[in-house]
């Protein structure tokens, strides 16, 4: 016999958030974050340069090899002369290849922790992934590698 009582489900509600628009660029390798930066709104092909040849460059030792995806912006000469000026070297993903690019798993972690604030500003947003990169598990990081076939 079916029971008459009525059950109440408690459901938290969220308003859609219509923030300004934010891009955050980073790189890894195997022993972390190696370098994290955000910008206003989408990223630009002049802002993927800056990042090079500021933030990534300068981390990168001879030897290291740059995988990247088929964004148009990745694939500037100047991207590459930069690279590989320091003794590195840049690969490509193929196409359409999103299981093989392990920082897009580390996003799908991170999203979930920046979205929570919601922030509006740049200086906040890059605070916030600062502490995000530290927040990364190194041992997850290597299975994303691994998964992704990076295996070294």
């Amino acid at each position: 016999m079916p029971s008459k009582t009525m059950s109440m489900k408690a459901y938290e509600t969220q308003k859609p958030y219509y923030g300004k628009k934010m891009t955050v660029i980073s790189a890894i390798r195997r022993s972390g974050v190696v370098t994290i930066k955000g910008l206003k709104g989408s990223m630009k092909k002049e802002d993927f340069l800056e990042f090079v040849k500021v933030n990534l460059a300068s981390q990168l030792k001879v030897g290291d090899v740059v995988v990247m995806d088929n964004l148009n912006s990745h694939h500037r000469p100047e991207v590459r002369e930069m690279i590989e000026a320091v003794g590195a070297r840049v690969e490509y993903l193929p196409v359409y290849s999103p299981d093989f690019n392990p920082i897009e798993m580390m996003w799908s972690q991170l999203e979930i922790f920046l979205w929570k604030f919601r922030t509006e500003t740049i200086e906040v947003l890059e605070q916030l992934t600062r502490l995000a990169a530290r927040l990364v598990d190194l041992q997850c990081l290597r299975n994303w590698l691994t998964k992704c076939c990076y295996c070294t």
